[in-house]
């Protein structure tokens, strides 16, 4: 009854989120209200915003479980790995998760550019994914906030985040997976360092 109850849960989040993307592709994000969003995914007013507070949270689809999962999968990483492959695997598992919705998440990433909300709220995401990844760091390596290292790491950490999405709305066509995994790399290599 339980997995019932949560797969319906899971089903009326894509089924908002769902019926809101095609209302902002074809009515902008501007010309788009909670209750159209509620009309065309034919749930009330009062579950969309159950399920997203904002119209912010709609458009991204609840970043904040993201957040979450960001500091779980990190800690749930081996105390002996070394950090740039923790941060790899976790990696790995958002790129998964941005494989199953590539195709949308192309098309409204414009929007990202274009709608100063959706780029302030953007950024808020960042920086929280950004203090995320600088605490844990942190806590990995050992070390006191003067150490430049998490920081560092983590800014550029979120700057894959922010790049990628550039590169997507200027019209790189290459699968997302790709370009995630090249950035990482690339990082990886400016960070072979990082633990001695």
């Amino acid at each position: 009854m339980h997995g019932l109850r949560e797969r319906k849960k899971a089903d009326t989040h894509e089924a908002i989120r769902a019926a809101a993307a095609v209302l902002f592709l074809t009515h902008g994000y501007d010309g788009t209200t909670m209750e159209a969003v509620a009309d065309a995914a034919r749930v009330s007013v009062r579950t969309v915003f159950r399920y997203f507070p904002t119209k912010e949270a709609l458009f991204f689809g609840g970043p904040e479980a993201d957040l979450g999962d960001l500091r779980e999968l990190l800690d749930a990483r081996p105390a002996d790995e070394p950090v740039m492959q923790s941060l790899r695997e976790v990696v790995e598992v958002f790129v998964a998760r941005i494989e199953d919705g590539e195709e949308l998440d192309r098309r409204l990433a414009p929007l990202l550019r274009d709608v100063p909300a959706l780029r302030q709220h953007y950024l808020g995401v960042l920086d929280h994914a950004e203090a995320t990844v600088a605490d844990w760091a942190r806590t990995r390596l050992g070390v006191g906030p003067s150490d430049l290292r998490p920081g560092l790491l983590a800014a550029c950490v979120v700057s894959i985040q922010r790049v990628v999405v550039d590169a997507i709305i200027e019209g790189d066509q290459r699968p997302v997976a790709d370009v995630v995994r090249e950035a990482v790399d690339l990082l990886a290599k400016g960070f072979d360092q990082l633990e001695r």
